[in-house]
């Protein structure tokens, strides 16, 4: 991607990233703000309509402190005198001062004069009783904290009763109380318009009962913990809404107030604003930094480039160090900043690189001619290494052939003294008795030679096997044999060997079904022996086991033993040529072979495209395991 693109790219995400920035600052943060304060005004509405019914209770209470206060009431309560109510409580004081209940008693709470009104102007004795019931209560709440008028509000099933009760006193204000007044009135359309005409507030008032609308009711919960709920409708219009309890301290009416959502508006219109204005701002900077960018530095530096490319074609075409410099020397851009020093730079960096150039040709130069010398020696080194290989090779089957035949000559003069010894002079000389000693050291000796004769004839054969599996010249006869079949031979060729060390017990174990594979049975036959012949060298007694079994696309042979095992070094290198592990043998004298046996079966199984490992025992010992693959197989 090209600078210019770069440039770009990075100033659009910036410019995306600070409008994001800048669109959550507008809607959220301002926005938010002028949504607080629209919450605020309308909450300060609804607590005003709320505290203007608590004016309107403590207002009767103090048209009822000037009755209640008064000589005349204070006698009627005493003597009942019905003069006192045909002037005091008629209808024209009912309707005049809107009141729809006036109760007077005496100190036993007994009804000396009792009257009240519904909203048409009907009398109610059910209204009456229920008032007597609510307004003489005891322990009625107090209306204000300084005075001795208690009453609040209470729902009927007339509505919403506002009443207030007061002690009856003479009109200094001295007692004893002649008994109490009580005055109430019921909350009907007229004055709840007149409130709202006060508050200049869209108002409304819910009694709490039964018949509260749902929604209205769903609002309770919130109300009864906080005083007040502002709850929007939608983007135009807002609701808040207050509780004011009864008299007993339940939910007595709830008292609502709708208002448009100006402020919200005007926060959403200055949000919107704002975000246009600082985008608009912000899109013009970017482009004049991209513009001034483009002119001041990626114009330069796309022309320093395409100069630097031209050079690279033309020194790519010249031939002489001077046209090159020539070349060099064209590599200009005007000023004095950054990307003119860069150019500067940019000409010593080049004219740096041509000398490097013309050393390194000469060193390379040097470098061919000292590899094709190396090169020579190395081919001619190659060539002695294979004739010596091969002098090795000739020599190892030679001698293996000229020694073969006198060592078998030898073999057969030994055994044939051994018994000629044994059959014609052993019984002469056991009849000296002083001899005995001599006698038997003798067949010690003779018995000492045959198994060193032996012995180096395993040696030759090892040596005539492992040459010919190197130079490729081995035969290899296949037959089809049964696993079983060449477990079995090789068992009991070793049981025999096996019966001169005691303490070792031979365990076999073919787990059935195998294949039938087509092999030279010979040659699997001396990898079992080899195997089975290190693992008695190494086991002074325990066991021995063969298992045999199928595992995947392989047959697995494995011969363990309880032996001494074999050190983790020479794990890795056991299988090399004329490697011999000197760990744990079972007997301090017995001897290692020729360190051929475990390379001749490595090649035995690999060419059968086979592989052999050794692994440690599970308790102790060795397990040497080789496989060999189902390719082999002729039928399962």
């Amino acid at each position: 991607m090209k600078l210019r693109q770069v440039t770009f790219i990075s100033i659009a995400a910036l410019a995306l990233i600070f409008l994001g920035i800048e669109s959550y600052v507008s809607n959220f943060i301002v926005k938010n703000g002028f949504d607080r304060l629209e919450s605020d005004l309308v909450a300060a509405d609804i607590r005003r309509a709320r505290n203007e019914l608590v004016r309107e209770i403590d207002g009767l209470d103090t048209f009822l402190l000037d009755w209640s206060s008064w000589d005349d009431t204070y006698e009627y309560a005493g003597s009942g005198d019905e003069t006192y109510v045909e002037s005091n409580l008629g209808s024209g004081t009912f309707d005049d001062q809107s009141l729809n209940l006036v109760i007077i008693a005496d100190t036993h709470d007994r009804i000396i004069f009792g009257r009240a009104l519904t909203r048409d102007g009907t009398e109610s004795p059910a209204l009456l009783n229920r008032m007597r019931r609510a307004g003489l209560a005891p322990g009625l709440p107090p209306i204000k904290n300084d005075g001795s008028g208690v009453g609040g509000l209470t729902v009927l099933p007339e509505g919403v009763m506002l009443f207030a009760r007061q002690p009856i006193l003479t009109s200094d204000g001295h007692g004893p109380p002649a008994g109490s007044i009580v005055m109430g009135r019921l909350l009907d359309e007229d004055m709840i318009k007149a409130i709202a005409s006060r508050l200049e507030l869209p108002l409304a008032i819910h009694p709490v009962s039964p018949a509260l609308p749902p929604e209205i009711k769903a609002l309770l919960k919130g109300l009864t913990v906080d005083d007040h709920l502002v709850k929007p409708r939608n983007g135009d219009i807002v609701d808040a809404y207050a509780l004011l309890r009864d008299v007993a301290g339940k939910p007595g009416v709830i008292v609502s107030v709708t208002e448009e959502r100006s402020v919200s508006r005007q926060g959403r219109t200055v949000a919107k604003l704002n975000f246009l204005l600082v985008a608009a701002v912000f899109i013009a900077f970017s482009l004049l930094m991209f513009f001034l960018l483009r002119r001041r530095v990626l114009s330069r530096v796309e022309r320093l480039n395409a100069q630097v490319r031209n050079l690279d074609h033309s020194a790519s075409a010249t031939v002489t160090a001077a046209v090159t410099a020539a070349v060099t020397a064209a590599v200009t851009i005007d000023g004095n900043d950054e990307i003119a020093e860069l150019a500067r730079e940019i000409n010593a960096m080049l004219r740096q690189i041509d000398e490097n150039r013309t050393r390194l040709q000469a060193a390379h130069d040097d470098l061919e001619e000292k590899i094709v010398e190396r090169t020579a020696e190395l081919v001619k080194a190659n060539r002695e290494l294979l004739w010596l290989d091969q002098a090795k090779s000739h020599f190892l089957s030679s001698a293996s052939h000229e020694l073969r035949t006198p060592l078998t000559s030898i073999l057969g003069f030994i055994k044939l003294m051994e018994r000629t010894f044994r059959k014609r002079f052993r019984p002469l000389l056991d009849q000296d008795g002083s001899l005995g000693e001599h006698v038997e050291t003798h067949e010690d000796n003779f018995r000492i030679i045959r198994m060193e004769a032996e012995r180096l004839g395993r040696l030759i054969n090892d040596l005539l096997d492992f040459s010919k599996l190197e130079a490729g010249k081995m035969v290899w006869q296949e037959e089809e044999v049964t696993i079983p079949t060449l477990v079995r031979d090789a068992t009991d060729v070793f049981s025999g060997q096996l019966d001169e060390q005691l303490g070792i017990t031979l365990a076999v174990e073919v787990i059935q079904p195998l294949p039938i594979l087509r092999v030279n049975k010979d040659r699997i036959h001396q990898v079992l022996m080899n195997l089975l012949t290190n693992a008695a060298k190494h086991t002074r007694q325990g066991f021995i086991k063969v298992d045999v079994r199928r595992e995947g696309e392989a047959v697995l042979f494995s011969v363990e033993d309880s032996g001494s095992g074999i050190a983790p070094e020479d794990r890795e290198r056991i299988f090399d040529v004329f490697y011999q592990a000197r760990h744990g043998a079972s007997q301090p004298s017995q001897s290692f072979g020729t360190g051929l046996g475990l390379a001749i079966c490595k090649e035995i199984v690999e060419h059968y495209g086979g592989r052999i490992w050794v692994e440690p025992g599970p308790v102790r010992g060795s397990v040497f395991t080789f496989s060999l693959p189902l390719s082999l197989t002729v039928k399962i």
